[in-house]
């Protein structure tokens, strides 16, 4: 079926008109642009830019909206229209006499507002839509994934963009950004939250590590699926009831970070690896309770 998509939005020629791909700013729902983006990655489609989807990180996304409705991701999600998908038609001279100050903001004509419109045909598979999520597609996935909350997601498309100018985007995007130093973080936190208790706990619980402050720790102690519930040793536990030294879990860690390098940087699958490990020795253990019983009778006081 064949759909017709109608946006108000801007358009920015951010290196000047006629010099460089376009980029068309607008803002709709994640579920919605999770109807009509697309995605090519590499290893699916000989063009693809992305990489694959990873259930761990569009898990971890909607966990940080649903653990707080303060919480929110204001960074922009990248699209890319192929050539020909899709048209701009200015409207600022329908609304400049309505507007008292400079519709322009200064940028004069390299900033144009407008209605952007294409169609889709929902038949056809992702690789085939107008729009391809160039960068943003665990985020579009994540909140899109929310129950009962449509999240509105900001966006930035490149209009008209060839396939070579969409990989280059992929890859200045991942290969420029730099993680922010864990002093400065604590030092941003301190500033604000003179105790650090309100929203070092916020970060904990979003999933957001800093210092010693694991989030991954947070999650051994609190997830429901996790075998470790309630048992690590520290004073998160009521009553300090846990029995669980956290180096050991943090060394067990890092022993599955040095043996599966591939994942290292991702401490949303680490995680799940171990507490999967640890769900299935647990229940190994269970199914071998009487056995493993016997076994320390007979190792403590010799009975057979």
């Amino acid at each position: 079926m064949i759909h017709q998509k109608k946006f108000f939005c801007y358009k920015l020629s951010q290196r000047g008109v006629g010099n460089s791909v376009d980029l068309v700013i607008f803002v709709t729902t994640a579920k919605d642009v999770d109807s009509w983006a697309g995605i090519r990655r590499v290893g699916e489609d000989i063009q693809g830019s992305q990489r694959l989807l990873k259930d761990t990180r569009v898990k971890a996304i909607k966990r940080f909206l649903t653990k707080s409705v303060h919480n929110t991701i204001p960074v922009s999600v990248i699209l890319a229209f192929n050539q020909g998908t899709a048209t701009f038609t200015s409207l600022t001279q329908n609304i400049a006499g309505q507007v008292q100050n400079d519709l322009s903001n200064g940028l004069g004509n390299k900033l144009d507002w407008g209605e952007l419109q294409f169609q889709f045909d929902d038949a056809l598979p992702s690789t085939e839509r107008p729009a391809l999520i160039v960068d943003g597609q665990h985020r579009v996935k994540g909140m899109a994934s929310l129950d009962g909350e449509d999240v509105p997601v900001l966006l930035v498309a490149l209009l008209d963009a060839p396939a070579q100018e969409q990989a280059f985007q992929f890859v200045v995007i991942n290969n420029k950004s730099q993680k922010v130093p864990t002093d400065n973080v604590k030092a941003i936190i301190r500033l604000i939250d003179q105790d650090e208790t309100d929203l070092s706990e916020r970060l904990r619980q979003a999933g957001v590590n800093y210092g010693k402050n694991s989030a991954v720790l947070g999650d051994v102690n609190e997830a429901d699926n996790s075998p470790f519930k309630g048992l690590l040793k520290w004073p998160l536990n009521p009553n300090n009831t846990g029995f669980i030294d956290l180096t050991t879990v943090e060394n067990c860690i890092r022993y599955i970070k040095t043996q599966l390098p591939i994942i290292k940087e991702d401490d949303e699958t680490v995680k799940e690896v171990f507490l999967a490990m640890w769900r299935a020795i647990k229940v190994e253990i269970m199914m071998n309770e009487t056995t493993l019983f016997r076994r320390k009778l007979t190792h403590c006081f010799g009975a057979n």
